[in-house]
């Protein structure tokens, strides 16, 4: 036997949102964003242990090399990653004669 539907299933006049395409579209592209950067930060953090062991691994508190830094956080299982981008004006050439 088939429910009518009651009151409480029916949408009241002037209660529900009409669509609106546009907030709809934002919502999905703010959700797929969020979830691609989700996926990012477990990246990173696998990347942080990986690079953990490594300085463990060769007894390295801080590695400074061509503008990049790594720095073990004392205390904490954690590490600070710093690069330097290159700037046209570092870079020298050298021409054989």
């Amino acid at each position: 036997m088939a429910k009518s539907k009651t009151l409480k299933d029916k949408a009241l006049p002037g209660m529900e949102d009409v669509r609106i395409k546009a907030l709809e579209d934002i919502a999905h592209e703010y959700a797929d964003i969020r979830d691609r950067r989700m996926g990012l930060n477990t990246d990173e953090a696998n990347l942080k242990q990986r690079a953990l062991k490594l300085m463990k691994k060769h007894g390295k508190t801080v590695y400074k090399r061509a503008g990049l830094e790594i720095r073990v956080v004392p205390g904490e299982e954690n590490l600070k990653v710093k690069v330097k981008a290159e700037k046209a004006d570092d870079v020298v050439s050298i021409e054989k004669s």
